[in-house]
């Protein structure tokens, strides 16, 4: 087995700076982060200053942070036929530049919703606006981060063998990896409370993605059953995923290589409650 022990951290708000949020970050533990840089639910663009950045990079205990990753837009749906100057492409190519900026892994985005559209078109439309920042972001050391879906009405990207092709059909294995959510996952159908359909669904994973190409997970208990296809986060050992199903996971995560992978919290009670749930994580 992997004997390598997973980063542990969650998401933090940066309404009082970025320093700020590093701050609260390292003062209840966390060793990984996810931030917005900009409004998610607002269409404007905010780049990340030197200045802000200076100010990260001076915190006296950044080191304690070994992953950091931005989450793109909520408005992005890369599904739609999108023209090369639109916001949304200017949205996503600014967050892997922010995300470089900070010293951080890349930016998170959702995979896609047809919304009315054929399947198949709306997948070559996700995979071209993809490869469109990809170019626009060349030179960059910063990740496109996909986040797989729980299937929610019109997403794709939920099913692993899909999410493979996708992955494979965009082509570019160094500058985009994969965000794997254990809420969304679970909610499309991945068992993680079952041992033995745990190290199938992560074996079924590296078969058509690899292990390897994870950035980070989103780890997270789940408010509704098992293949509800609905996106609903629960806190770590409240949901119905489990603690104990959720300490297998990481546990089969690691045997398959994945002990460097950075497991972080979207749970929601937030900060208050983030500290005590890191903790339990940690002992695994």
């Amino acid at each position: 087995m992997n004997k390598v022990k997973n980063s542990v951290g969650a998401h933090f708000s940066v309404g009082r700076g970025f320093v700020a949020a590093f701050e609260e970050a390292v003062s209840i533990g966390a060793e990984a982060m996810q931030i917005f840089a900009k409004s998610p639910m607002q269409a404007r663009l905010k780049s990340v200053t030197k200045e802000e950045a200076n100010d990260v990079r001076n915190f006296s205990d950044r080191n304690k942070i070994k992953a950091l990753v931005v989450h793109a837009s909520y408005l992005l749906n890369f599904a739609k036929p999108i023209s090369a100057d639109a916001y949304q492409i200017k949205s996503l190519v600014e967050d892997v530049f922010n995300a470089e900026t900070l010293d951080g892994d890349g930016a998170v985005i959702h995979l896609g919703k047809s919304v009315g559209m054929d399947k198949d078109e709306a997948i070559k439309n996700y995979v071209e606006n993809i490869r469109r920042v990809i170019r626009e972001t060349d030179g960059s050391r910063a990740a496109i981060i996909l986040e797989n879906t729980a299937g929610q009405g019109s997403e794709f990207g939920f099913l692993f063998e899909e999410l493979g092709n996708i992955y494979k059909a965009i082509g570019d294995k160094k500058r985009v990896k994969i965000c794997l959510d254990t809420a969304h996952s679970f909610g499309a159908g991945y068992d993680w409370r079952d041992s033995k359909k745990c190290k199938e669904a992560l074996l079924l994973f590296d078969k058509n993605i690899g292990i390897k190409n994870i950035a980070c997970v989103h780890f997270n208990d789940s408010k509704k059953l098992l293949g509800s296809r609905v996106d609903r986060h629960e806190d770590i050992g409240h949901g119905t995923i489990g603690l104990e199903s959720l300490k297998n996971f990481v546990s089969e995560l690691r045997k398959l290589g994945g002990g460097s992978i950075p497991l972080i919290l979207e749970t929601p009670e937030g900060f208050e409650s983030y500290g005590e749930q890191m903790e339990k994580v940690k002992h695994w």
